[in-house]
């Protein structure tokens, strides 16, 4: 009964994220950059929120510096987003190196006595978050033209690897794959996971074209091994920090980083596949 009342609330979410999500990708590139502006505000926050303990700030400086990284994280989706939309010449994308001069110089003003950690943590949240959020946009406009199937066919490949290595790894997982930073996570449910992102791979080919079979092969495998990292490295996080969940805002998921946590690893290798190959 218990096991449940757990799933039962993680399937609503699950649902509602779905349709409002897929709604978005596929009325339009504005709806789809409202909403990649959403998730980057709310899982920036997250990121932020849960590494509070390892920054200096307290009070008002601290609301202070929350704004410039909220600021700065709109800006880099809406730099790119306004490339691919033509908005402004790619030129403007040298804007991007401000980020680090931004805050070397807000931390010469907020006297937090850890400047250093406080301009790491700032960083990383913006590399570890905006900017695979903002490639999904890349990846949209890869074909000259926004083409929502890129970005529906992507994360299918991450919600069939996140399901199928969950209920593998509940009904037959034996063997721990890192104990040391997930007990939860089995061999057996990474190999379902596999398995079935490989067939999804093959089916969302034949299901929506763009490119050859063998890229989406690649891509399922890319989902596979760094979406699975992914996961890991967010557990790592948590664990090292003390925290369950990344936020509360998702019943039956915790928070949206919770649930990117795969997305945002295995972006940034779709891209630079896609791209170069």
């Amino acid at each position: 009964m218990g096991r449940m009342s757990d799933l039962l609330p993680r399937m609503a979410t699950a649902l509602i994220l779905g349709v409002v999500g897929f709604s978005a990708v596929y009325v339009g590139p504005y709806s789809f950059l409202v909403l990649l502006a959403l998730i980057n505000g709310l899982t920036l926050h997250e990121f932020y929120h849960i590494l509070r303990h390892t920054n200096g700030y307290v009070g008002k400086p601290l609301i202070v510096v929350g704004i410039i990284r909220q600021f700065l994280g709109l800006g880099i989706l809406t730099l790119v987003a306004g490339w691919m939309l033509q908005w402004w010449p790619g030129q403007a994308m040298i804007l991007l190196v401000l980020i680090v001069p931004v805050f070397i110089t807000a931390e010469l003003f907020l006297r937090s006595q850890r400047e250093t950690t406080n301009l790491a943590v700032n960083l990383a949240g913006l590399l570890y978050i905006t900017v695979p959020i903002a490639l999904l946009m890349l990846i949209a406009y890869q074909d000259g033209a926004y083409n929502y199937r890129w970005i529906v066919g992507l994360v299918l490949l991450v919600i069939v690897n996140d399901v199928f290595a969950y209920f593998t790894g509940r009904f037959l997982g034996r063997t721990k794959l890192m104990e040391h930073i997930s007990p939860k996570k089995t061999v057996e449910g990474f190999i379902g996971g596999a398995v079935f992102t490989i067939l999804a791979g093959v089916g969302i080919y034949y299901w929506i074209g763009l490119r050859d079979i063998t890229d989406w092969l690649v891509l399922a495998g890319i989902v596979v091994v760094f979406g699975t990292l992914g996961d890991l490295a967010e557990s790592m996080m948590k664990r090292s920090l003390q925290v369950k969940d990344s936020g509360t805002l998702l019943p039956g998921h915790g928070g949206l980083l919770d649930r990117f946590d795969a997305l945002l690893l295995a972006t940034p290798f779709w891209a630079a596949y896609l791209f170069l190959s």
